[in-house]
């Protein structure tokens, strides 16, 4: 056990005075019994002055003699604020909450340099923001933080396990002394490597946050939120039960519904009907990557959103896409460790897969022009036969839905459970037969999964282009449809609903029998007359 170098007690206990202690006639002190209890000392006159909180306990708490805590102080007012992580079975997977938890805080709005780490002494972690004595908030509104940043990490049924502290009636064991049970030091730990321990003097240079900018916060908090109704997530009385990566998916399916809107959801993490967040964005993310530090799990929720609902992709798919896209990123803009960066990702994705949660980009209208329709009316395979009007169905469907997802180069996923759902075609083996005859004519180029290209991944789906679709309306647009296809005046139409009777529609708008005719062959020109 490393010991506090005599000189530097003094510049401790300034810091232990201007980041944490504020009340002083109250406060814990661990046994010594071996049991890891705390005893609660409440001084009440002035005569017992012998027993207030003053710097020669500071002094016991930094030498390791006592361990002590400290709490909100009567009026309720706190100088910091701590999740307490319990998860004595497993640091792994303390860790890998940890982490989840801290990008929680930066999304709502603290800025990473404010957040900090210690060890509990046991295999706990504290993640700590500091107010300050001289700028202390009610221990209610740290509380009421505390449950958002929960609400956004998808972790309020995680309560009993990554706990607040302090308020009036619950103090917070103090940093830098000694677990009397264990006799661990508890350390100031590399706040993006808890692995990576920090020497005892990194607490005197912290900084405390802004009281302002915190009330700022929560108030952008609660306009996103309304109040969140913190005695659904009430810690339970009994001890806490060890959650295992076993029980994992029974306690995510347990999760409760009214704390963790997927309307809010959407909301937080910037997928609402916002024109900034269309399927161009999402494309280029995919094949451009991360920019910035502190966004990967903001990102990764993004893309796991995206790829379900836009793509079509299964759980098992979504995450293999998500994990090959996650170890293609350079390390120096995510400061999350691999290993729990990738196990935050599967998080993630058996969270939104379990909970149903979709995604709705701002709507926006497809267009559709006479030539194009006419490429698709008169497409021939490579023996020069019409493909059939159902072929075309399907070719048109993949026209569509290059418009609405296809990214600036023109390429696109779709999967056949997609082409099924616009065509009503459900035989996969003709579909990837058809699409071979397709590019085989130049309507279509399939960019193979295995190919080695810049911005894409091994093993994805396969990425098509349609070669005929007009740039202009290559797509930035909506996965929201709509009902019906109307005529411009320019030669196209705006088309918000992509069935297989759709194309039967456009074509009886802009051809006459007569000109399908000399285009078709004879049946099928009175297929679309009928």
């Amino acid at each position: 056990m490393a010991t506090v170098q005599k000189q530097n007690i003094p510049q401790l206990i300034s810091a232990f005075n201007r980041l944490m202690v504020l009340h002083r006639y109250k406060y814990l002190q661990q046994k010594k019994d071996g049991t890891g209890a705390y005893t609660t000392h409440i001084v009440k006159n002035k005569k017992s002055y012998p027993f207030v909180f003053m710097n020669d306990r500071l002094k016991e708490h930094i030498a390791g003699k006592e361990t002590y805590g400290v709490f909100a102080n009567n009026y309720g007012d706190t100088p910091f604020m701590f999740f307490d992580f319990d998860f004595k079975h497993s640091w792994t997977e303390c860790k890998q909450y940890y982490y989840r938890v801290r990008e929680a805080v930066i999304e709502c709005g603290i800025p990473a340099e404010h957040i900090h780490a210690s060890h509990s002494g046991n295999k706990g972690v504290h993640l700590e923001i500091f107010f300050g004595t001289a700028t202390p908030v009610h221990y209610k509104k740290a509380q009421a933080f505390y449950h958002y940043v929960l609400h956004v990490a998808g972790l309020t049924d995680k309560s009993s396990v990554i706990e607040f502290r302090p308020t009036k009636t619950q103090g917070a064991k103090m940093p830098i002394g000694v677990h009397q049970l264990t006799g661990n030091r508890m350390t100031y730990l590399d706040p993006i490597n808890l692995d990576k321990p920090l020497d005892d003097m990194y607490f005197t240079t912290i900084e405390t946050l802004p009281t302002g900018l915190f009330d700022d916060v929560l108030e952008r908090l609660e306009d996103t939120y309304g109040k969140i109704p913190t005695s659904a997530t009430k810690t339970a009385t009994m001890p806490a039960k060890s959650t295992t990566v076993q029980d994992e998916q029974e306690i995510l399916a347990q999760a409760q519904e009214q704390l963790f809107s997927r309307t809010k959801l959407l909301e937080i993490y910037g997928l609402g009907e916002d024109e900034d967040y269309t399927a161009e964005y999402y494309n280029r993310v995919l094949t451009e990557g991360l920019k910035a530090q502190g966004t990967r799990h903001k990102v990764t929720y993004q893309l796991a959103l995206y790829l379900k609902t836009a793509y079509g992709m299964d759980k098992e798919t979504a995450q293999e896409t998500l994990l090959q896209w996650l170890q293609a990123q350079p390390t120096n803009v995510y400061t999350t460790p691999l290993p729990d960066a990738i196990k935050d990702t599967c998080e993630i994705v058996k969270d939104i897969y379990l909970k149903g949660y979709v995604l709705r980009l701002a709507q926006r209208e497809l267009t559709v022009s006479i030539a194009e329709l006419q490429v698709i009316l008169t497409a021939k395979n490579a023996k020069g036969k019409d493909f059939t009007p159902k072929q075309k169905t399907v070719l048109f469907a993949m026209l569509m839905h290059a418009k609405r997802y296809a990214n600036k180069k023109g390429t696109f996923f779709m999967t056949y459970e997609q082409i099924k759902e616009a065509t009503g075609m459900a035989n996969r083996a003709r579909l990837k037969a058809l699409i071979e005859e397709f590019a085989e004519v130049g309507l279509v180029n399939v960019h193979r999964s295995n190919a080695t290209q810049e911005g894409t991944y091994k093993k994805l789906a396969n990425v098509y282009e349609v070669l005929f679709a007009v740039n202009e309306n290559t797509a930035t647009n909506s996965t929201e449809d709509a009902t019906s296809s109307t005529a411009t005046n320019n030669g196209t139409s705006t088309v918000t609903d992509i069935t297989g009777e759709t194309f039967t529609a456009l074509v009886q708008e802009h051809f006459t029998a007569k000109e399908l005719r000399k285009m078709l062959p004879r049946k099928q020109a009175q297929a679309y007359t009928a």
